[in-house]
């Protein structure tokens, strides 16, 4: 890692093209819930609007779990994606989850994802994960293709998604 700064909510590194930062919610912050909100909005716009604020609002409140996170990324002073992974304890036990992942539109296509990923790999690496699991929408199959994810024939019976797995 180059160039870390850790407080307790927030992580900045240097990658190739500028700094990037993570910003961690862990609950209490306001401003933070409120951006994350708001792109949360953005990756669910399939769904309906009281659904997602429920959602959104369940995983701002579960950041008070231990082997937790929610990270908003922060690139040129403004919030541009987000993650929110864990250590399954559940499904897969002892493996990594990638539950939500998301690079606004705009952003895309700029290597703001594969960042993202990199860094969040690396975080669960750090906590002794080995393989990490996610389910995958149709567009995003290439993308996680692309970080190293493979296709394990499975679709989630909470979304109908495609099932990837990692060893890391």
């Amino acid at each position: 890692m180059m160039g870390n700064v850790i407080n307790p909510a927030r992580l900045l590194w240097d990658v190739m093209a500028g700094d990037f930062e993570l910003v961690r919610i862990t609950g209490g912050d306001d401003e933070l819930s409120k951006a994350f909100m708001e792109m949360g909005d953005d990756y669910m716009s399939s769904e309906p609007p009281e659904l997602r604020g429920r959602f959104l609002r369940s995983v701002v409140d579960l950041q008070v779990e231990e082997d937790r996170w929610l990270f908003l990324l922060r690139s040129d002073g403004e919030f541009i994606g987000f993650v929110h992974m864990k250590v399954d304890r559940t499904d897969r036990p002892g493996w990594g989850w990638m539950m939500e992942f998301y690079i606004r539109p705009e952003h895309r296509m700029r290597g703001h994802g594969r960042r993202l990923y990199e860094r969040s790999e690396e975080i669960l690496r750090d906590r002794g994960i080995r393989d990490i699991w996610l389910t995958s929408n149709p567009e995003a199959v290439p993308f996680w293709k692309a970080v190293g994810y493979i296709e394990t024939g499975e679709k989630a019976d909470f979304n109908d998604y495609q099932v990837m797995v990692k060893s890391v």
